[in-house]
């Protein structure tokens, strides 16, 4: 079990600093991008919280966060001239353990930003109510923000347990095609999870209120996740890392 927290713990150590500073990064960028957003909503006559949400292009400074993130992850240990895949040759793990503990890595990677992103989304909201000079701005303001709003309402989908459901397996297909990047990286074959990851964080952030068809598009992409994980680790040679 050492072994194994091991390679847990060498994955944090090679990338969750760029993790949280990317995190952290995208939130300075968001509120600030916001705070101009509001000056000019106040400026134009007080159009409301929705025109300052649409006009600071958050949704944008998400998806390029996560794209820097899965630039971060997806080498991953995977190179075998880095200290930690030396350190890998010493542990003799399992390709397919070193495979399940990076996607859960990666999994817990993309749930932490997808909250922090959330709850910054969240006091962003609360930013704009307590300042607001509009006395009708108020709680249910933030409410009808986050039903209205396509990326808000993606991120924390009221009453929608099939959103919800969706947002789960985002997380999931997302940490899983990385992972799979990795290790097909490694055995020099085609990276086609690479286009699943991508196109499930692109319904992901883009989805309507209700919107069944991108549900499905996403519980199906990453039903074939699935799939292609199982056809990928039959079908590789199982070996010791080397």
């Amino acid at each position: 079990m050492k072994k194994h927290l091991s390679v847990f713990m060498l994955l944090a150590r090679s990338t969750f600093y760029k993790v949280l500073g990317i995190i952290i990064l995208m939130c300075g960028v968001e509120f600030a991008l916001f705070s101009r957003a509001v000056a000019r909503a106040r400026q134009d006559g007080n159009p409301g919280l929705e025109y300052a949400i649409e006009k600071s292009w958050l949704v944008f400074v998400f998806i390029a966060a996560l794209l820097t993130m899965v630039y971060i992850l997806i080498p991953g240990i995977g190179s075998k001239k880095s200290n930690p895949r030396y350190t890998l040759d010493r542990l003799r793990i399992s390709e397919n353990w070193i495979f399940f503990w990076q996607s859960l890595y990666n999994i817990l990677c993309f749930a932490l930003i997808i909250l922090v992103q959330t709850a910054a989304a969240i006091a962003l909201c609360h930013y704009y109510v307590q300042f607001a000079e509009d006395p009708t701005v108020t709680r249910h303001t933030i409410f009808l923000a986050f039903y209205r709003n396509d990326f808000f309402h993606s991120l924390l989908p009221f009453d929608e347990p099939a959103s919800i459901a969706a947002n789960i397996l985002t997380v999931f297909a997302m940490g899983h095609s990385a992972a799979l990047c990795t290790m097909a990286e490694r055995y020099k074959r085609g990276n086609f999870a690479s286009f699943i990851g991508a196109y499930t964080m692109i319904c992901f952030v883009r989805r309507d209120t209700g919107d069944f068809l991108n549900n499905m598009t996403i519980f199906i992409l990453t039903a074939i996740v699935i799939i292609y994980t199982v056809y990928f680790l039959l079908t590789k040679e199982d070996r010791h890392v080397r």
